[in-house]
Formats: structure tokens, sequence, C-alpha cells
């Protein structure tokens, strides 16, 4: 019987993707199933069909989408959600699958810590998805017009089904905050030059951090969202979704800075 599912959506994360399931094959039992949803077309992650479901995807449908299509594709009693460049600790696996023995709760809940900085987020009420495993029939769908702040509709939705939840002590998430490396960090002085920079006035989580520039944190020591007085620097695009245009129809941030467009 499978206890616990895990979905993984991949975009171009390659290999920090590897290493996790390098961490997944180790811990392996026949109670959990893996599904990776690519979104990237990178059929090199076909190594993994041994121990795992792999979907691949044409062109990117965005996160939301891909998680959909994981919680489609699961028979699991719980759902658990990794993030493909993050990474999870030597015993996660045995310890939820024990957690799902001794607790009947609708969420049961962890403690993490970010891979880049050392925080540690002790009982998390943050919107992030991955700090928690659900009840397969308990879990609703992301919003698939949501491309950011999915998350927020995700525990939103949750929230409205009066759940109920348990926390269990131990690290056993690692997040991979602000990471660089991505092509946009690549080519960041010259998009720059076309960005906003915005403070964050109601809390919010950002799944691709690579979006985002010079991130300045008002609190160095709280992970998994984005707080009030945090700035950074983003697309006009982004900026226009964070100031209102978005399915929630809120705010998330006031612009503080426009940078003009480079001359030719």
């Amino acid at each position: 019987m499978v206890k616990l599912s895990i979905i993984i959506p991949h975009y171009n994360t390659y290999d920090l993707t590897c290493e996790l399931m390098e961490e997944l094959r180790r811990q392996y039992t026949n109670e959990i199933e893996i599904i990776i949803i690519d979104d990237s077309n990178e059929l090199r992650l076909d190594q993994y069909k041994d121990i795992s479901k792999i979907i691949h995807n044409d062109k990117r449908q965005g996160l939301s989408k891909a998680r959909n299509i994981g919680i489609d594709n699961t028979i699991g009693e719980y759902v658990a959600f990794i993030d493909s460049d993050d990474m999870i600790s030597p015993d996660y696996v045995k310890t939820l699958l024990q957690a799902i023995e001794i607790h009947k709760e609708d969420i049961i809940v962890f403690n993490w810590k970010d891979k880049n900085t050392g925080a540690i987020c002790y009982h998390p009420e943050n919107y992030a998805v991955w700090k928690a495993i659900y009840k397969r029939e308990t879990l609703p769908y992301f919003n698939n017009d949501l491309w950011y702040n999915e998350d927020v509709f995700f525990q939103e939705e949750l929230d409205k089904r009066n759940l109920t939840k348990t926390f269990i002590n131990g690290i056993l998430y690692y997040y991979n905050s602000n990471r660089i490396g991505s092509n946009f960090w690549e080519r960041n002085n010259e998009r720059k030059k076309n960005m906003v920079k915005v403070e964050v006035i109601q809390p919010f989580t950002l799944s691709r951090f690579e979006e985002i520039l010079d991130l300045e944190r008002k609190n160095i020591d709280k992970y998994g969202e984005l707080f009030v007085g945090d700035t950074f620097y983003c697309e006009k695009d982004l900026a226009d979704y964070l100031l209102g245009e978005n399915a929630l129809k809120k705010p998330f941030v006031k612009v503080i800075e426009i940078i003009p467009k480079s001359k030719k």
C-alpha cells in the first residue's frame, strides 16, 4: 500500500533535481511513490524511472498546473510536495511514514531550514505547501491561472475546509532561497535596467525567486514568504501582478523606484 505520494514539479533545475532524486533513491521504499512533472521536457530525468513516474510536458504549463497533474496521478494516502531545487533531510521519508502511522490528522506539518542562511522555521504557519503533507482526499486543486502566489490560493482553500492539523518535530526540508545561477541571474545587469523596485506591503509567497533581484529582507530570520518591508527588483509584468492584477485581486507590493529603460 502506498502511504505517501511525493509530487515534484521540475523546470530547468536538472542538476539540483538529480541531487534531490539521489537522496530520495537512498530513502525509497514501496510505501511511497514519486511523481515528477517535468515542465521543461528534460528527457535525462528518465534515468529515475525505476523509482518514479515521470510526466513530460511538451511545453511549460506553470507550477500550479504541474502540481495539479501530479495530484491527479497520485494513489497515496497522503501527498507531499517538493520543489525541484530544494532538498530533504536523510530521514524525510522514514519520519513522515512514522507520522502517518501515529497521527491521523488531515495535515501533518514539519520544521524546515533555509539552505543558504541556516535559518530554521519551527512550527511553520507560512503559505509554502512543502512544509506539510496532506491527506489526498482533502486536497484542493491549485488555481491553474496563478503563476505566482499559487501557495496562497491553495492554503486559503485548505482553510475553508476546517481540516485537522498536527506538528511534528525535526527539520525535514531544506529550502533553497533566492537561488542564484539561473539564466535570469546571468542576465541580471541588463534586465535590471527595465525593472521596478517594490516594497512588500502584505506577506506573500513567491515560488520562483530567480525572477526577482537584490532581495533585501526586513526580517532576516523569517523565511518561506516575503514579509512587509522586504524590497526587491522585478520586471513590470510581475510588478503589475503583485500590484493587484491577480486572481486574488490583492495588492502585495508598492512601487518605490522606477528604472527607465536603457537607451540604445
